[in-house]
């Protein structure tokens, strides 16, 4: 369980708490199907690339995973060592507006994307060479994202009405 115990922090998640409350369900999803849509252009999914470290040394978590990575590796098959922009082109931001639940989750297809960019599985040498988890990263995006996102749920708010 999470608790969070900074009142301020505590005071502004009820302050949009009460916010959200006066747009219907409608509304608050077409927030997030714009938020999604922004999240999904090619230069929001391209960002999630740290600058190159091309020539450096990985730095593998044990000598198990090395030699794991050099066994499957061999004769361009396995797991990809320059970049292609398939990590970026194979993940996907979503919108979930099933029963009561409405929120906005990335989903990532490609076999290596946990071992790169999840969040707690994240190996060692990407920790080391820069890379974020993707929820982490888009926080770089915070002020477009509620920018977007309130335009969004005001203007179909206004439509509605």
């Amino acid at each position: 369980m999470i608790s969070i115990n900074d009142s301020e922090i505590t005071s502004q998640i009820a302050k949009i708490k009460t916010k959200m409350d006066k747009y219907p369900p409608y509304a608050i999803g077409k927030g997030l199907d714009a938020t999604a849509e922004f999240l999904n252009t090619p230069v929001v999914k391209a960002s999630i690339y740290p600058p190159s470290q091309s020539g450096q040394p990985f730095i593998w978590s044990s000598e198990k995973q090395r030699k794991a990575f050099f066994a499957t590796n061999g004769f361009g098959r396995g797991i990809p060592t320059i970049r292609t922009l398939n990590l970026a082109n194979s993940g996907t931001f979503k919108v979930e507006k099933r029963y009561s639940s409405l929120y906005v989750y990335y989903e990532n297809t490609a076999s290596y994307a946990k071992w790169v960019i999840g969040q707690f599985t994240q190996i060692v040498g990407h920790i080391a060479r820069g890379w974020k988890p993707v929820n982490t990263h888009i926080v770089n995006y915070r002020s477009d994202i509620l920018d977007i996102f309130h335009s969004a749920v005001s203007k179909s708010w206004d439509e509605l009405v």
